[in-house]
């Protein structure tokens, strides 16, 4: 059988959307933020900085690829080990208590897109206030090709090229 690598024009496939998680302790809310990811991510990898409770269990149990990982206060080391870990060509990062959605069915025809100008999406993220009578958004890169990002600072963390030499470009989705 020939190598793909090496044949002119094989399509190499390869999951188009990994969904990326950083736990610890998170078992009331792992399962649900997997579940909102149907349709949406080809691939689940959990990065477990050390849970107490059953989120590597849990996690493994709806199909995700589960990371042992270390907490070192800095989560832009985590998001990179859990990118590590990830096989698509766009890597979403979500927290445990947050859960996808829109129309993700337009998102991913927005991803299929190889020569798109930027290297990644900023979504809106909606905080539930108080008992979740209430809202604030706001927006934050979260979606980003894999093999041309890097994440910096250990909190607040920001997306770089992966040269570091400029802030990563990024359009609202």
């Amino acid at each position: 059988a020939p190598v793909t690598s090496l044949v002119p024009a094989q399509r190499v496939e390869e999951p188009m959307v990994s969904a990326c998680f950083i736990v610890r302790d998170e078992e009331l809310w792992i399962e649900d933020a997997i579940a909102s990811l149907a349709g949406f991510a080809d691939e689940v990898v959990v990065y477990d900085t050390g849970s107490r409770d059953r989120p590597p269990e849990l996690a493994r149990r709806a199909g995700a690829l589960v990371v042992a990982g270390e907490w070192h206060d800095d989560f832009a080391r985590a998001r990179a080990a859990s990118a590590e870990a990830a096989q698509g060509r766009w890597v979403l990062w979500l927290a445990a208590d947050e859960r996808l959605g829109g129309d993700l069915a337009a998102a991913r025809a927005r991803l299929a897109d190889p020569i798109a100008p930027w290297e990644g999406y900023s979504v809106r993220i909606r905080n539930l206030l108080g008992v979740g009578l209430s809202f604030s958004d706001h927006f934050a890169t979260r979606l980003v090709r894999r093999r041309a990002t890097t994440w910096r600072g250990s909190i607040h963390e920001t997306v770089w090229t992966r040269d570091g030499a400029r802030p990563a470009t990024s359009q609202r989705s």
